[in-house]
């Protein structure tokens, strides 16, 4: 079963949206199902967004085979 919403557009998002469907081919409704399906996907956990993203770690640090004694 499929349900149908109405909702307002800004001219220029309107105009972006139609431009995409022309260059794509793909209706006006299928480019706004798709994103707001996106939109909805379950978030990823907040520290695996972080993944990667902190710089000054040692260079080896992901292939140290285990821990030295001091």
């Amino acid at each position: 079963m499929s349900h149908t919403i109405s909702i307002r557009l800004p001219e220029d998002t309107k105009q972006k949206l139609e431009d995409r469907a022309r260059r794509t081919g793909r209706s006006r409704s299928a480019i706004v199902k798709e994103a707001l399906e996106q939109s909805l996907e379950p978030e990823p956990k907040a520290f695996m967004a972080m993944a990667g993203s902190i710089d000054g770690a040692a260079a080896n640090l992901s292939q140290r085979k285990g821990f030295t004694a001091k």
